[in-house]
């Protein structure tokens, strides 16, 4: 558990996979899309990523800097190199 955690790496381990599980929720919950399912004949099933690095999800934290910072000026680099 995090609170018997003495050092950094105790807390972050893959001999803890409660506190792995807690370091991550935030960024889980932060997922666009992370409970998503999807039909089959089996019935609605979640979507499950195994490889978060590559998984193509899109992250809300992010997502929100490009559009607010970099949305506002797309228009007008695009106009500039026409």
């Amino acid at each position: 558990m995090l609170k018997n955690a003495t050092h950094a790496s105790d807390v972050i381990s893959v001999n803890n996979p409660e506190a792995l599980e807690a370091h991550f929720l935030p960024f889980r919950l932060r997922t666009i899309g992370i409970q998503q399912t999807y039909p089959t004949p089996y019935g609605k099933q979640k979507m499950i990523y195994a490889d978060w690095t590559a998984s193509g999800r899109l992250y809300g934290p992010i997502e929100a800097a490009i559009t607010e910072q970099f949305g506002l000026i797309w228009p007008i680099l695009i106009a500039s190199l026409v």
